[in-house]
Parts: structure tokens; C-alpha cells; sequence
């Protein structure tokens, strides 16, 4: 299995990545000069959504390529699982075009090719659509800067508009077998934080949560590769519940969760995705949630943002008053917070109250003013 990743990775991934026996991990350059190709037969994921040009590239499948390309534009996925959801409505538009739209009813607005949120927002007939349409302009030039070939990862001319869509969110690792059978490696719940600045904060895994969503979760993704007819290919797909409604909102091709959210399993249950992936199947979740250890637990991953009113110049975390809030820490990394939006990310055991807790949390909280040279150093952390 080969793992690609970038010269600039997202923080976490590597970072927390489990050592793997038959696992290849190639920087970008180094997989463009090799003489790989990748086919039916061939599992491999990537890091960051930065490097699927490249892999398109060196990609000789005709349905593995379709799928990727159908997935990363979220209009063409919609209109891809048009027949399974006949009563949602969308299009695309041009983004010069959003402040002539005619709203009715509350509808998103994003990108037709996103990263980690970028340019999404709710509109309803209220809405100021010159003014969300300049927010949004600015946010995708401004994010585009990141990436050497941005137009494979945000769009900058096209929206995607579709309905709202209510009820609480999930997410799911998974892949297609050898067989094109979806394998689930982990299922988690996506809480909204109060604040909703931090709106990636939050992703827990329970029995609970898998009980409710994994059986959905593999109808919808048995019906989608009777339409794609992949094997061997791996998907991070969000969804939203809204009572007895299950609708995907988008699936990520060739990647599990972002910032190391893929390899949480490996911290709270011993789990390690990326063997699963070898070896070409899934782990037996209703054994794992049954073992007495982890019945009642919720596993959260917390990326912990620098606060929204904090100038990271003047302040730093106080990692010590985070990790107080927090249940059995499972697994910690820290970031340069200067250099990044958040400054680490804590894997910890939950309970339902103490999640209830943690969906309230404010990152101001955690900063402290740095001490200047020549004062009263701070206690050590």
C-alpha cells in the first residue's frame, strides 16, 4: 500500500500515524518520478487533498479516476446520487452570479471543489448576497495561496447551491474491498461547538454512535458503487441525520479523516486503519464496542484552535488547563500555534456528560499572556 503525501503536510496525520508494516510513504515528488502506477489492484491513500492532481496523474484505472473526480467536484457528486435523494434540490452557479439569486427556502452555499470549510455559508431570502458573496471571494483567494495547484482543490469561479440540510452530523472512514464491498474503519459523530468558529473541533466514536450509523452508512455506500464500481478505494463521507433522513453532504476521495483524525482508532481501541487496509478488510467493530473497556466510553478527537480573539503574537496555549478538562488522554500532539490555526490535537476517553461539557468549549479560555523578557518566568506546564 503506498501512503502520498506532500512536501507541506497538514498538521496531524504523520504526526500520529501508526508504524505499519507494508505500508510505502512517498513524498509527491519522489511518487511523480517514480515508475508507479496505480490501478484496480493497487490500495493507496494520500495525506492532504494538496497532492490529487499528482495521483490523477499516475492513476491508470478509468473507474478510480472517474470516481475521484466525480467526488472531489461536489456538483457532479450530486448529480452522481441524484437518484437516491429525487426530492434534492441543487445547482451551480457562477460565483459572479450569487447576488442575483432567487431564495425561498434556506440553502448552503460552497465551493464546487472545497477544503476544510472554505467558502461555505447558509443563505436564506434575508440574506445580504453581495456581502456573503465578497466573504466568500476573499476566503477562497486566500486559501488558494496555500496550494502550488489550487484549481484541483478549490474552486474559484463556481458555487455549488443546495437545500439546507438539518439534524446532527457524522462522519465515516471506509474503503471498497477487493470485492468493491464497503469495509467501515471508524464512525464518528461531529458535535457543533457553542461557538461555532470552531466548527472542526469536535469528532467522538461510541457504540452508541456506531449502533445508529453504520448500517445506513453501508446501504448508502452499497448503492453509490453499483454507480462508481471501484475496489480497493478509500473514502472519508460526511452525513447528516435529520430524523429518518441519511443524506450524504460529501465524500473525500483516496483519504481517511484529516489532521489524524483517521488513525484515532489506533489510540483508543489498539485499531490501526492502515493494516486494515492492507490486509483488505474491516475490523470487527460489534466485537470491539462489546468488549466491556469500551461499552460505555466516547473516544473524542479535539483539535484544539487557537482561540477566535486571541492574537498569538501576545498569547500562547496553556496546555496544562486544556488537559484538566479533558477525560484520560489517549494521545497528544502539539503544533506550532504561531505557525498554524490550532496548536495540537488530544485524543481522550469521554463520557456522555463530560462531552456535553466539551461541545461548550471556549479556546480563549486556554491562553495566557507570554511573559516579556526580563519578568517572572511562568511556571513550567
Amino acid at each position: 500500500m503506498y501512503l502520498i503525501i506532500s512536501n507541506n503536510n497538514e498538521p496531524g496525520t504523520l504526526e500520529t500515524l501508526p508504524k505499519t508494516d507494508g505500508l510505502t510513504i512517498l513524498k509527491e515528488t519522489e511518487f511523480l518520478n517514480s515508475d508507479i502506477q496505480l490501478d484496480d489492484a493497487t490500495t493507496y491513500a494520500i495525506t492532504t487533498e494538496g497532492v490529487i492532481g499528482s495521483v490523477n496523474k499516475k492513476t491508470i484505472s478509468e473507474t478510480k479516476l472517474k470516481a475521484t473526480v466525480l467526488l472531489k467536484d461536489k456538483f457532479l457528486f450530486r448529480q452522481t446520487i441524484a437518484g437516491l435523494f429525487s426530492d434534492y434540490q441543487f445547482q451551480s452557479i457562477k460565483i459572479s452570479d450569487l447576488p442575483s439569486l432567487q431564495v425561498t427556502n434556506k440553502m448552503a452555499v460552497k465551493p464546487r471543489k472545497g477544503f476544510f470549510g472554505t467558502g461555505i455559508r447558509f443563505i436564506d431570502r434575508h440574506s445580504d448576497l453581495e456581502k456573503i458573496q465578497n466573504e466568500i471571494l476573499a476566503e477562497i483567494t486566500n486559501n488558494r495561496k496555500t496550494f502550488v495547484n489550487a484549481d484541483n482543490i478549490l474552486s474559484s469561479e463556481e458555487l455549488l447551491v443546495e437545500d439546507y440540510i438539518g439534524g446532527s452530523e457524522y462522519a465515516v472512514d471506509m474503503f471498497y474491498d477487493r470485492k468493491g464491498k464497503p469495509q467501515l474503519l471508524n464512525v464518528y459523530e461531529h458535535p457543533t461547538p457553542k461557538n461555532e468558529a470552531y466548527i472542526h473541533a469536535l469528532y467522538c466514536s461510541s457504540r452508541r454512535t456506531y449502533k445508529k450509523i453504520a448500517p445506513k452508512a453501508i446501504d448508502i455506500f452499497t448503492k453509490l458503487n453499483r454507480i462508481l464500481n471501484v475496489k480497493n478505494y478509500i473514502i472519508h463521507a460526511e452525513f447528516k441525520l435529520d430524523n429518518d433522513k441519511f443524506i450524504p453532504i460529501e465524500m473525500n476521495p483516496l483519504r481517511l479523516g484529516g489532521m489524524g483524525l483517521g488513525n484515532m482508532c489506533y489510540y483508543s481501541q489498539g485499531v490501526n486503519p492502515y493494516e486494515y487496509l492492507i490486509k483488505g478488510e474491516a475490523p470487527d467493530w460489534q466485537t470491539i464496542w462489546n468488549k466491556n473497556e469500551h461499552q460505555d466510553a466516547v473516544y473524542n478527537f479535539l483539535i484544539a484552535y487557537n482561540g477566535a480573539t486571541v492574537d498569538v503574537n501576545k498569547t500562547k496555549p496553556n496546555i496544562s488547563k486544556l488537559k484538566q478538562d479533558l477525560g484520560e488522554i489517549l494521545g497528544e500532539t502539539h503544533f506550532d500555534y504561531q505557525k498554524n490555526l490550532v496548536f495540537g490535537i488530544f485524543i481522550s476517553r469521554e463520557s456522555e456528560e463530560t462531552m456535553k461539557n466539551l461541545k461548550k468549549i471556549e479556546f480563549n479560555d486556554y491562553f495566557e499572556e507570554i511573559e516579556l523578557p526580563g519578568s517572572k518566568a511562568n511556571p513550567a506546564q
